[in-house]
């Protein structure tokens, strides 16, 4: 028995619909608006820039084979004869990120001549037909001077890196616009759900008051005007139905294509006219230099210092510092030749040189240089300006949400003596000492009064919203709801 009292319990209990919570839309808007995907791919393409930094300085094997049979009828001795060449080339050379370069090469040689064509021109005596060539080399340059130890290239993989960070604050920003633009739709679309429920409970009242006239004027207590009349305010109120689901309806298409995917209306709850959406109040507090455009103008600024710097570098001169050496041999027998020429052999040539180049003035580095200031300057500039627009909006809405508080206050009063009003006219109407007018009036007051008030209560909560962004807190904010 007392299972079945339990279930009966439950299946007399009316279930409220499932309704989209602000903070899974929020997710679901973070996650698949396009707009936030784009910043996100910049972000990827941003850190492939810096990949490329080192990709652009790998090992490099460079390998060359060269044959060649000469059997031309014109020849010298002096610069050439007749003979089979086999040349090899092997070389490994890598470029640094701190200002050197690296090289190592070997050459490996073999002739074999025609000993009769080469006795004919030079004359008698017994020269070898086969000989071989070896050598090895290893050289090193370092720049001493505008890229010192690789200072620019340094900067210039800095000024990669820091763009990545711009393109994060990009992001963030682009998320925190959204996150607000997504959210006044919300709370428009929460609003019109609202509206369409005052104004269907409007029409049941016209319905009620149309059937109690119809009575009334059946029973001979009123006259047929009065029915036509309230018969005309219950298909006003049909039409007022149908431009709020208009109005909804176009709410509900903009929150799609926020989310791309279709928002249905029971997503959507009416809203709370004695609640609050957003934890805030006019108290609430707030820092500016977290605002979203800040972050990203300071992350700028501080790229666009990065700029200066890798283009004042520009006005050092070329230095580098050459060490190269190399070995040699040349015999008849291959495996000789291969012990002589290695770089340990004895035959050597060394070399140390510093090669200078300063140019006589940098007229184009100038112009880089200016263009980098003026640019450094206005993003200064315009960091500056912004923070003084905020501090400005700040003052302003909280003025907006003072008088809004109040106006909210004296709407709900207003409210709730219409509903006072209207019941005492339909008193009066239906003792037959009012008109239908004053009645008829009466609720059309309560209907405006209450969709003032709603709209009071959309209204702060956009600018409580407007308030969150300029402190770059509304994202964080739907998040502790």
């Amino acid at each position: 028995m007392k299972v079945r009292l339990i279930f009966l319990f439950f299946l007399l209990t009316p279930t409220s619909p499932t309704y989209a919570d602000l903070t899974k839309f929020t997710e679901e808007l973070i996650e698949n608006n396009f707009g936030i995907q784009e910043k996100e791919a910049e972000i990827s393409l941003q850190k492939q820039n810096v990949e490329q930094f080192w990709a652009l300085r790998p090992w490099n094997l460079k390998f060359d084979g060269f044959y060649r049979n000469d059997s031309s009828a014109y020849f010298t001795p002096a610069s050439n004869m007749n003979a089979t060449y086999q040349n090899y080339l092997l070389e490994v050379n890598k470029k640094f990120a701190w200002g050197g370069q690296f090289k190592f090469d070997t050459t490996f040689k073999r002739t074999a001549r025609d000993d009769e064509n080469f006795i004919l021109v030079v004359g008698g005596g017994k020269e070898p037909k086969t000989f071989f060539n070896f050598n090895m080399g290893v050289s090193y340059i370092q720049d001493f001077g505008k890229n010192i130890f690789g200072r620019e290239e340094y900067k210039d993989l800095e000024l990669r890196e820091h763009t990545v960070s711009v393109s994060k604050a990009s992001k963030e920003l682009e998320i925190e616009s959204k996150v607000f633009e997504f959210f006044v739709n919300y709370i428009q679309a929460r609003q019109f759900k609202t509206v369409l429920i005052s104004e269907k409970n409007a029409l049941d009242r016209a319905k009620k008051r149309t059937n109690l006239i119809k009575k009334m004027v059946k029973d001979g207590l009123r006259l047929d005007v009065d029915l036509d009349e309230s018969r005309m305010i219950q298909i006003e109120k049909e039409e007022a139905i149908k431009r709020a689901y208009i109005n909804l309806g176009d709410s509900l298409e903009r929150l799609s294509n926020f989310l791309h995917r279709e928002v249905k209306q029971k997503e959507i709850k009416e809203l709370d006219p004695f609640g609050k959406v957003l934890p805030l109040t006019l108290a609430s507090k707030g820092t500016p230099h977290n605002n979203k455009i800040i972050k990203l103008l300071e992350a700028q600024i501080k790229q666009l210092k990065l700029g200066v710097q890798y283009v004042k570098y520009g006005f050092f001169p070329s230095i580098n510092l050459i060490l190269d050496y190399e070995t040699d041999a040349i015999s008849t027998d291959e495996l000789q030749v291969l012990r002589e020429g290695n770089l340990v052999g004895n035959f050597f040539d060394a070399t140390a040189m510093i090669k200078l180049e300063w140019p006589l003035g940098y007229p184009q580095k100038d112009v880089e240089k200016a263009k980098a200031g003026i640019n450094l300057n206005t993003a200064k500039m315009k960091r500056n300006k912004e923070f003084r627009n905020i501090q400005n909006s700040e003052i302003y809405i909280r003025y907006q949400l003072k008088q809004l508080e109040e106006n909210i206050i004296k709407a709900k009063k207003r409210w709730d003596l219409s509903k006072v009003v209207l019941d005492k006219y339909n008193k009066l109407y239906n003792l037959g000492r009012t008109d239908l007018l004053q009645s008829l009036t009466a609720e059309e007051r309560r209907i405006f009064t209450e969709l003032r008030y709603i709209s009071y209560i959309g209204e702060r909560e956009g600018l409580l919203a407007k308030l969150a962004f300029l402190w770059g807190s509304l994202q964080d904010t739907i998040k502790k709801l």
